[in-house]
């Protein structure tokens, strides 16, 4: 009959029971001044100890902002540092995507159909997208080390789930905030938890494009 390292049990037991004891769930709710909700605002939790691995980053994952009637999907787009982006156009038209941020500066110049390769997101920080012919396409990606990031819903949203048992900094982004926000903290424990956060957001909605040329 084989032997029982019964220190090694314990310490699988130990892991276990660390994880199932203080796993939480926890739901941040955006909305604005008036307490209507708002959708795609970022929810960044951060704490040190829960970053991308040097690992992990040496591995980038794969996302795409699609060009569909003369908007970017996603509007906002949230990603681990290293990532690969592609931005394949859907419309009949050709696009110019672009962006002048300090994160990412790159150039795709006018093209349909797939895009050209992928830009790689190396640095931490908000890439602003637009397309050099349609003024009104905007959108933006938001490039974090964080493990525990999300976007919120229609509901104004956002959902983490199995959240260790520690301090987080909760940051909270919007592209049409008027001003930057502090973060607040929050330390998670075992159960369901709930927060909420107010931004004061400008309305920059143009309703004045046709869809014709779709």
């Amino acid at each position: 009959m084989p032997l029982i390292n019964i220190k090694r049990v314990l310490t699988v037991l130990s892991a276990f029971c660390s994880v199932s004891i203080f796993a939480a769930d926890l739901t941040v709710t955006v909305g604005d001044l008036d307490n209507q909700p708002i959708q795609n605002a970022v929810v960044e939790l951060y704490n040190a100890k829960y970053t991308m691995s040097d690992t992990e980053l040496d591995k980038p994952k794969e996302y795409e902002v699609a060009q569909k009637m003369r908007e970017f999907t996603p509007f906002v787009l949230a990603v681990p540092v290293g990532s690969s982006v592609t931005f394949p156009n859907y419309d009949k038209t050709r696009h110019h995507v672009y962006s002048f941020s300090a994160v990412k500066t790159f150039e795709l110049k006018l093209f349909s159909g797939e895009s050209h390769a992928p830009v790689v997101l190396d640095k931490e920080g908000i890439v602003a997208l637009g397309c050099n012919i349609h003024d009104a396409m905007q959108a933006y990606i938001y490039v974090t080390k964080s493990r525990y990031v999300a976007i919120t819903d229609e509901h104004g949203q956002a959902h983490f789930t199995e959240l260790p048992a520690d301090l987080f900094d909760v940051k909270t982004w919007h592209p049409l905030q008027e001003e930057a926000v502090d973060s607040s903290k929050i330390t998670t424990r075992d159960g369901s938890l709930s927060m909420d956060v107010a931004l004061s957001i400008v309305d920059t909605f143009d309703d004045t494009e046709s869809e014709y040329a779709y």
